[in-house]
């Protein structure tokens, strides 16, 4: 049996949120931030802070990390808490290493985080991206 592809790599910790529509395409893994009408966009300061809110596949509906959320979509948004483990978006040219603090890349993704910047989450492995990539994270 093939092992479950999910965002959230712990059973039972985020809270869930289906209260919000997409104002953007979303992607599982994003990180989540309200735009001023209430609705779903990627999380556009980068190195600011920001709640730990994911976009989260759809397994109840049969849907995978990979598939997207279009605009007008009901988002399921993934509520994570320190310690929590998730797969999150970094972008192509990134390299991580274990224990790395990560921020906001202005995109929705994760990126290493500058002195001056908020860190938010911290790599859970060592990988390197030649295109978007999810990577497994903790949060901080």
């Amino acid at each position: 049996m093939a092992a479950k592809r999910t965002i959230s790599l712990r059973v039972g910790i985020p809270h869930i949120d289906e209260t919000a529509k997409a104002a953007v395409a979303l992607t599982p893994g994003h990180h989540l931030a309200y735009d001023t009408n209430g609705d779903l966009v990627k999380h556009a300061t980068s190195g600011g802070y920001g709640a730990r809110m994911v976009a989260m596949e759809r397994d109840e509906m049969g849907d995978d990390i990979d598939d997207n959320y279009a605009v007008g979509d009901t988002v399921k948004v993934g509520l994570f808490r320190q310690g929590d483990k998730v797969l999150m978006l970094m972008p192509s040219g990134q390299s991580f290493k274990r224990g790395d603090i990560l921020m906001s890349d202005g995109a929705g993704r994760v990126t290493a985080r500058t002195s001056t910047n908020i860190g938010l989450w911290m790599a859970d492995e060592t990988i390197a991206a030649t295109a978007d990539t999810r990577v497994k994270v903790v949060v901080i």
